[in-house]
């Protein structure tokens, strides 16, 4: 998801305090996690896309490449394609069989961390020949970073991105090779209330499930839905704010279990309509940095894997990579 190196988080010591004991109610977690590949140190993951052959694709910032990452036997990583002109690479996803759409976009880090507005490009890699046949589907003219990628309409080939600093949707039509702005609010947008550089980042990951348009704000801490219509490529109603963290990043939801990471302490489990506050959230796995998490697919050998990114880069640290934490017994997916 979106993380921008060199970025200094402000983050008050009562706030945190705050923040850790909110979550110390069910302590049947943390996992542990299996590092399975670290990226070179000038460049950060962004977001991540498990495939049926149990491998994973990855984006990247620093550096607009589209990897594959080997989940077996060697960890070793091969490069896909990289994107000439583009200087980041954010949502990822696959609408038919081994044809990926990936958003790039570029920003700046000064006076501070700014969306290039006009950057942001919606890319197809086909990859049903075994070799990557890539195109640009769309230029978003009036975006300044479009971040979270998710499908609507596999069948009429919709998929939506959130633009983190102005909070609108922009439905694309990857069939038609076609955008239209269809939602903005204020409560997706950046916000200046956050003290860190994160808060120019607001609609953050997204994720469309039966039905809801899932979302984080990272700026404003919140993690929400709205209705959905995938038929006609619309939203249905109005936004539900379902709960807050300090700095949420992606989800990933499965029944009535929404995984989330939070940038500074890692990935957290609730079911929806419950409040953080309430004590039933835990911590999954203890993770700083924690910015994508992912299942494997359910028709993949590994379906009770969960994978996620982390880029320490975000909290003053140092490093990224790809972890695999086994969810079997968990309960956090069915079967599994």
């Amino acid at each position: 998801m979106l993380l921008m190196n060199s970025v200094f988080l402000l983050v008050g010591l009562s706030s945190l305090l705050t923040f850790c004991t909110s979550f110390d109610t069910v302590r049947h977690f943390p996992l542990d996690y299996k590092v399975l590949y670290e990226l070179d140190p000038a460049v950060s993951g962004s977001n991540l896309l498990p495939l049926q052959n149990g491998n994973i694709l990855i984006t990247t910032q620093s550096a607009p490449t589209l990897l594959e990452i080997q989940t077996q036997r060697n960890h070793t990583a091969r490069s896909i394609t990289t994107f000439p002109n583009e200087a980041n690479t954010f949502g990822v996803v696959e609408v038919e069989k081994d044809v990926y759409y990936v958003g790039t976009a570029n920003y700046t880090l000064a006076p501070r961390w700014s969306g290039i507005q006009g950057s942001n490009k919606i890319f197809r890699v086909n990859m049903t020949s075994g070799n990557p046949e890539v195109s640009m589907v769309v230029e978003i003219s009036e975006g300044y970073t479009c971040d979270g990628l998710t499908v609507v309409n596999a069948t009429s080939g919709l998929i939506v991105t959130g633009d983190t600093q102005s909070g609108t949707l922009y439905l694309i039509d990857v069939l038609a090779n076609t955008y239209e702005p269809i939602y903005q609010s204020t409560q997706l947008n950046e916000t200046a209330a956050n003290p860190s550089e994160l808060a120019h980042v607001g609609i953050n990951g997204l994720k469309y499930y039966r039905g809801h348009l899932y979302f984080t704000v990272t700026s404003r801490g919140t993690f929400g839905r709205m209705p959905f219509s995938p038929a006609t490529g619309r939203v249905s109603g109005s936004i539900e704010i379902l709960n807050s963290l300090p700095l949420p990043d992606d989800i990933e939801v499965y029944g009535d279990k929404v995984l989330l990471t939070e940038l500074q302490v890692g990935i957290f489990t609730v079911s929806v309509g419950q409040t953080v506050r309430d004590g039933k959230t835990s911590l999954v796995v203890d993770l700083p940095g924690a910015n994508a998490v992912s299942w494997g697919m359910a028709d993949a050998f590994n379906h009770c894997t969960l994978f996620a990114l982390y880029n320490r880069k975000i909290i003053n640290g140092s490093g990224s990579g790809l972890v695999a934490i086994d969810g079997q017994g968990t309960g956090l997916r069915g079967g599994c």
